[in-house]
């Protein structure tokens, strides 16, 4: 990691300027076909990972290939009377050899031959150049044949949390892609599908779990050059992200240097691709050399035993547009079947991970299994009620396991589900559906095979496992309380709904109550954030007086208690927290002049956190966001797209979408929304300790 740090710090000025001057229309096209953000600096950081990452694997080919060059430190070392004295002669010599470990192997083009990154060039700082000496010299030291069990976490040292929150994707950790490589693949000649494979951890295991069943041994060192080659014939992966799939190549590829990978099955592609559905023959994303000449390798991809993976945990406002576009295209009758087609004015936003699985339904043979690790806010969302209608008709729901803990650095918690293809509607129904909750220990301590037997065995002594008829279960309430055992709860004729007894709205401003009340037509989000809270700092700065400004939460994390006080919200605005939010019911002509200056900074420059491609390389500035627009709409309740209408009290106030850490909180200090009912201070009181020892009896 710190080669990859100071190789891109050193590089990333040089690589800007090369870009813009020689290289910017294929970069513009490379971050439209990303869809996000894409910046010099994570080009930087990718390019000195691959230059890394290939050196490595060529020092690894040395020791088993005989007639391949040793790569020795080039700087100041003469090659066909050439003197290697700056960053573009050492650049063109490692790719010199690089193209030769091809030559020599017939092999391993996706690893050594990357398009745009072999037309950027290398600064020519003696530090850097000896830097990269230093890396080959000493990795004739190193115990390289274990290269392969590092290569999944570049995700989290090359891409920024922001970056990958944008792009969607985390790198999965062992045990998960253990188990459900372990549960899916079932026979020795199984097809494998990964449509969005990153550093190819499922891939990996996919290979190690084909080897066990073809030789009845675990797979310890290289496999045999027969078994080798018949299994990646039989795993296919697609990637969006041309690294990635990069990535993926090194990873199976380091399986086993000595023999060909020649024939890995990975694509370069948009998985919601309209044309993309088997049987199809893709093209690969690299070249490959013959004696004819370099030509591009086609892939055919079947239906397949298996579709597994992580699939991106993107909200459908950062999609980018031609993958929306796509996504209609393919999927557009089953959205309007079950309702699942987007409405953002109306709330209406299923992630991408749900049409990831109406997609790879299509890819799979009948009696063909799924398994995906997916964010669980599916089970407890009216997007998600539908989404399980739509899994209903189509699969055996086999299992779905709650993981407590949030496992990626996102704030995101997990579930893994496990689906077979069914179409007999018979089958389906008499299906037993096993949910298990996992304990909330971290995940590396359970093992994937104590899960799997939890599965089979439908029970457990330290894992709370329900077993349910696929028939019974809802089409018109949340999956969620089928993990906590609440059904027979829910029963009794003494549970009323919280709507019976409050107005239940989201959001602490007029405007996203007339929002969530459909009363006006939007999401009931506020928009642009960074516009509207403040911190008191940022208050002073701009010179805007607490006349503008309301206390508020921004987070959930800030409200630790049952109760929320003065000196609850006093402690936040000693700590410079984000505890104001920007309150401005008022025309534009009656504002000081300090105020009427930020309102135009959020008109001019403060910039929304969504992806570029959204916008075709645009800008978005605060007053475009839709919730800004929507407010424009409707001038009978707002000034402007910045008047957030003002701000309606709650006494009790509840966190929303954190899982297993729900609880109500009596708020004594004005926040949030009005009840619809009055009630006296010693029935919240006891609704908020009540509920308290509901939540904890039912999570136990």
């Amino acid at each position: 990691k710190s080669f990859v740090d100071f190789l891109s710090e050193e590089s990333k000025k040089l690589i800007e300027f090369h870009i813009r001057n020689n290289l910017q229309n294929e970069f513009l096209a490379l971050r439209k076909r990303r869809g996000v953000s894409l910046t010099y600096e994570q080009i930087a950081k990718e390019f000195a990972y691959s230059i890394m990452n290939r050196i490595l694997f060529y020092k690894v080919l040395e020791r088993s290939w005989r007639n391949l060059e040793k790569l020795e430190p080039l700087y100041e070392k003469e090659i066909n009377g050439v003197r290697i004295d700056d960053g573009e002669k050492y650049f063109k010599a490692l790719k010199t050899f690089f193209k030769k470990a091809v030559e020599v192997t017939g092999d391993f083009e996706p690893v050594f031959i990357l398009d745009f990154h072999d037309k950027l060039i290398l600064p020519s700082y003696v530090g850097v150049l000896k830097a990269i000496d230093g890396l080959i010299h000493d990795l004739d030291n190193v115990e390289l044949e274990k290269l392969g069990d590092v290569i999944g976490y570049v995700y989290e040292e090359i891409i920024d949390p922001e970056e990958r929150h944008q792009l969607g994707q985390f790198y999965t950790p062992h045990g998960v892609a253990e188990l459900i490589a372990k549960w899916c693949i079932r026979s020795p000649s199984d097809l494998v599908l990964d449509p969005g494979s990153g550093s190819g951890t499922f891939l990996v295991e996919a290979y190690r779990r084909l080897y066990k069943l073809k030789t009845g041994r675990k797979l310890e060192g290289i496999a045999e050059k027969d078994i080798h080659e018949q299994i990646i014939k039989q795993l296919y992966a697609i990637d969006i992200d041309e690294f990635a799939c990069h990535l993926s190549a090194v990873n199976i590829s380091v399986r086993n240097v000595l023999h060909p990978s020649r024939d890995l099955n990975i694509i370069h592609s948009d998985f919601f691709n309209p044309e993309f559905k088997p049987p199809y023959r893709a093209k690969s994303y690299y070249k490959v050399i013959t004696p004819e000449g370099e030509r591009i390798r086609e892939i055919e991809i079947p239906v397949v035993d298996c579709v597994v993976g992580n699939p991106p945990y993107t909200r459908w406002v950062e999609i980018p547009e031609k993958t929306q576009e796509f996504i209609r295209q393919k999927l557009g009758e089953l959205m309007r079947k079950y309702s699942l087609t987007p409405q953002v004015r109306r709330g209406l936003e299923p992630p991408i991970y749900l049409f990831w699985i109406m997609n790879a339904e299509r890819f799979l043979k009948d009696g063909g299994r799924l398994g995906m690790i997916i964010s669980n806010l599916w089970l407890q969302t009216d997007y998600g009620v539908k989404f399980a209608n739509y899994l209903l008709d189509h699969f055996k729901i086999c299992a779905i396991i709650d993981i407590p803990l949030r496992i990626f650095q996102a704030l995101i918690t997990t579930t893994i589900i496990l689906l077979e293809k069914e179409t007999d509607k018979a089958k389906r129904e008499n299906n037993d559906v096993i949910f298990v909750r996992l304990p909330p220990d971290p995940i590396e301590d359970i093992e994937a095979d104590e899960i799997l037997k939890a599965i089979r065995e439908r029970k457990h002594d330290r894992f709370a496992v329900y077993v349910y008829k696929q028939k019974d279960l809802s089409r018109e309430k949340k999956w969620i309380r089928y993990l906590f055992g609440i059904a027979e709860i829910e029963k009794s004729d003494k549970m009323v709904e919280l709507g019976e007894l409050f107005e239940v709205t989201r959001g602490n401003s007029l405007y996203s109550y007339l929002a969530s009340k459909h009363i006006v037509d939007g999401t009931v989000d506020l928009g642009a954030n960074d516009f509207f809270f403040f911190t008191p700092s940022k208050a002073k700065d701009w010179n805007i007086s607490e006349d503008y400004l309301y206390p508020a939460i921004s987070t959930s994390r800030q409200l630790k208690w049952f109760t929320f006080r003065k000196e609850d919200w006093d402690a936040l605005k000693s700590q410079d927290a984000k505890c104001y939010l920007f309150i401005c019911h008022k025309p534009k002509d009656e504002l000081p002049e300090s105020v009427r200056k930020y309102i135009k900074w959020g008109e001019t420059d403060c910039v929304l956190r969504i992806r570029k491609s959204r916008t075709r390389g645009q800008r978005r500035t605060a007053n475009h966001a839709k919730a800004s627009q929507t407010r424009e709409r409707y001038p009978e309740y707002f000034y402007g797209w910045y008047d957030l209408g003002g701000v309606k009290q709650a006494i009790i106030v509840t966190t929303y979408y954190t899982w297993h850490k729900t609880r109500f909180v009596s708020c004594d200090f004005p926040i949030v929304t009005d009840p619809k009912s009055r009630i006296n201070k010693g029935t919240i009181k006891g609704f908020i300790g009540l509920s308290k020892f509901i939540f904890h009896s039912v999570l136990r």
